[in-house]
């Protein structure tokens, strides 16, 4: 299967990268700055800025599913997000493919918030909605605290609210996100997972 993942230079993103390549997947990476990418020849990489939909076209270009880790740039108020978002769904919307994995935040699942972050948290149900009116076949993953330790092989997951534990490994993030790509399991769901 070959998908785009979007943000892949990020932490997650290149977790999700490694993980499709170990799957046996092809990858396209799309990234704002291709010298943040190993060029080892087995990823191909799509330099551009997401809210781009010339860019966001090229990435697309004979995908079968697309992985979603992109992420604000700041703390402060910004729909960059949903706007990066929306661009990537009209590309999909246009040309294919139909399944988006999208990696959300556990806040789009709680009822409160820390004042403090509730406009992070906004942003993120901005761009939960974008995915949602879409029409393709989405799901919506919802982590709490990502850490950088070892997977565990072990995802805890919840239908529409947080998992139990507030954290989880990076590398059982991002093999939890690409295994969505072929699983009918969460269709249309934001599903909550921990460690």
């Amino acid at each position: 299967m070959r998908i785009t993942v979007f943000g892949a230079a990020g932490r997650v993103g290149v977790e999700v990268v490694g993980e499709a390549l170990a799957a046996g997947h092809e990858v396209v990476a799309f990234v704002r700055d291709r010298t943040r990418v190993p060029d080892d020849g087995r990823v191909t990489v799509v330099e551009g800025d997401a809210s781009d939909l010339a860019a966001v076209r090229r990435a697309l270009e004979g995908a079968d599913a697309v992985i979603s880790v992109m992420g604000g740039r700041s703390l402060d108020p910004s729909t960059e997000l949903s706007d990066a978002t929306a661009s990537v769904v009209a590309g999909m919307q246009e040309h294919g493919p139909s399944r988006l994995v999208l990696l959300s935040h556990v806040g789009v699942l709680l009822k409160k918030v820390d004042p403090q972050y509730e406009h992070v948290v906004a942003e993120h149900r901005r761009n939960f909605e974008v995915v949602r009116a879409s029409g393709l076949d989405w799901v919506a993953v919802c982590p709490p605290g990502i850490v950088a330790s070892p997977g565990t092989g072990s995802v805890q997951t919840v239908v529409g609210s947080r998992a139990p534990e507030w954290t989880i490994p990076r590398g059982d993030l991002a093999r939890f996100l690409v295994e969505q790509v072929g699983s009918e399991r969460f269709l249309h769901q934001a599903v909550g997972v921990s460690g």
